[in-house]
């Protein structure tokens, strides 16, 4: 909940830098804002934290293992959205200035950008129940308004009929103020009881992560084969590209080191539980069967060797509770066990740290 919530507030923060500039042009400098202007980008990043923070779902609970993974597989998704602003739009701002093709790319980013968090928001909103549901229902009301009053605004802008303090800065204006209410209706939220074990979820976002990884190679292609953009916009895309996806294997790189690291902590596990008794936390026959051989030829080489008689032996202690049926059949088993654990650690505690007690009778 507070990765989430401080991923909107950076949003936000974008958002509210960006018309900050804005107030500042218009009041301060009491110039206009210039039509390829860097702080455009602000507007258009901040949607990634939002849009990070939703597919965090933070009204379940994550596993541990989701939360690890899952975070790599974002990372990946984010990677590429903002490879897609780069190689869109920088290109046209910077390298080879073009007005036209900047506002097309540039348009079209922004909305598909708005379409997927209002998409994520509306299969939220329609999974959710109680006051998630009311939370999602605000956000997704704040994103769709938010989007209308800027395409009003941004039309505008294009024609060149806008002009500061418009009746369009009204609309646009109350969009903004709109998140206040998402805000507020997410006060006092906390995440379910439900723990996120969806693997469709996280088998879904990890496709996406690797389309958009296969996508690259496709857009390098694009780019050296385009004949209709100068030539410097194709070299620069093809570094952008080679960039991307150095910083994208490295990401894989390390979602398979952790991977890798699960897997052989869930062995350990398994191993473990294979060799212990699980009412008695003792070793058991098939540890006792796995180590005899080893220990026995151990033995054999301290005596061929003429190793110190003290350490080179091998000895059994082979105890019996005699007539523990008669336990069971009178206090019945939960009795039986507890006398069996009591038994465990009470012998535990008589012998040394370097033997082995094992239960091989049960």
């Amino acid at each position: 909940m507070r990765v989430f919530w401080m991923l909107q507030a950076t949003g936000w923060g974008l958002w509210l830098l960006d018309q900050l500039l804005w107030i500042v042009f218009d009041l301060v400098l009491q110039k206009q804002m210039p039509e390829m202007f860097s702080a455009d980008a602000l507007l258009f990043m901040a949607g990634v934290p939002i849009l990070a923070g939703l597919l965090l779902r933070p009204h379940l609970q994550p596993s541990e293992r989701s939360a690890r993974l899952g975070a790599l597989d974002f990372s990946l998704l984010l990677l590429w959205w903002l490879y897609l602003y780069v190689f869109y739009v920088i290109c046209w701002q910077y390298v080879s200035p073009d007005q036209a093709h900047y506002d097309i790319n540039y348009d079209l980013l922004d909305a598909g950008e708005a379409l997927v968090i209002a998409s994520v928001l509306g299969v939220f909103w329609y999974r959710a129940s109680g006051q998630w549901r009311k939370f999602y229902g605000y956000f997704l009301g704040a994103v769709l308004f938010n989007s209308a009053a800027f395409y009003l605004l941004n039309r505008e802008l294009h024609k060149g009929v806008y002009y500061t303090g418009s009746w369009y800065d009204l609309p646009y204006s109350a969009s903004f103020a709109a998140f206040t209410l998402v805000a507020l209706a997410g006060q006092g939220l906390s995440s379910t009881t439900e723990t996120a074990t969806d693997e469709t979820y996280a088998s879904w976002i990890a496709r996406l992560a690797m389309m958009a990884v296969l996508s690259l190679p496709v857009m390098g292609g694009f780019a050296l084969l385009g004949h209709n953009i100068p030539a410097s916009v194709a070299r620069f895309r093809v570094l952008v590209t080679l960039g991307t996806m150095f910083a994208m294997a490295f990401l894989i790189f390390f979602k398979h080191y952790r991977l890798n690291e699960e897997l052989k902590r869930t062995n350990n596990v398994l191993q473990e539980a294979s060799l212990t008794d699980p009412l008695t936390g003792l070793r058991n026959r098939r540890y006792f069967l796995e180590t005899i051989e080893g220990d026995v030829s151990h033995a054999l080489r301290s005596y061929a060797d003429n190793r110190d008689q003290r350490t080179r032996d091998l000895v059994f202690y082979l105890i019996d509770a005699d007539n523990f049926k008669e336990v069971n059949d009178r206090y019945g088993h939960d009795v039986g066990d507890r006398v069996l654990v009591e038994m465990s650690r009470r012998i535990s505690s008589a012998i040394r740290h370097s033997d082995v007690f094992g239960a091989v009778g049960r």
